[in-house]
This record gives structure tokens, sequence and C-alpha cells, in this order.
């Protein structure tokens, strides 16, 4: 006896698992996901964030704070004049 087509829709759960599984594929050595090459001339914060932690460029509130850690601690020695 011939085996007859039956429909994907109408056949059990476990049948239709087995027939999708089977027509499914590996991409093999191709990568389907979509890269793009950061632009080098946009802000990163992450970037910044780094170069901060690193202490390649200095920051405003790091030139600035012997400063003032210097007029905290001698408040009326005269090199803390400004005039």
């Amino acid at each position: 006896m011939k085996k007859s087509f039956v429909p994907i829709n109408k056949q059990s759960k476990k049948a239709r698992k087995a027939y999708h599984s089977a027509q499914r594929s590996t991409w093999g050595v191709l990568n389907p996901a979509t890269r793009t090459m950061p632009n080098g001339r946009a802000y990163n914060r992450k970037k910044q964030k780094a170069n901060d932690r690193s202490g390649r460029e200095p920051s405003f509130d790091s030139l600035s704070l012997p400063f003032c850690l210097a007029l905290l601690i001698n408040p009326t020695d005269s090199r803390n004049t400004l005039s």
C-alpha cells in the first residue's frame, strides 16, 4: 500500500516537529549577524570613560583639584593671592 500525503498542519505535533527539524540547517561558517564599523568621529561614552579611568587624557576636575587643595590648606598664604 502506498503512503498517502498528509498536509503538515494536519499531522501530529511530533510529526510536525520532526519535519521542521529536518528542514532546518546550519549556516556553516557564515555568520548571519550584521556587523557595522563604529564611526571613529562620533562621541563614544565608553571610550571617554576608559580614557578617564586610565589617566591618558586628564579631565578638568583632576587639573583643578591640587589648586583647590592648596587654597584650602593655606588660605592666608601670600602665594594664593590672585592680585
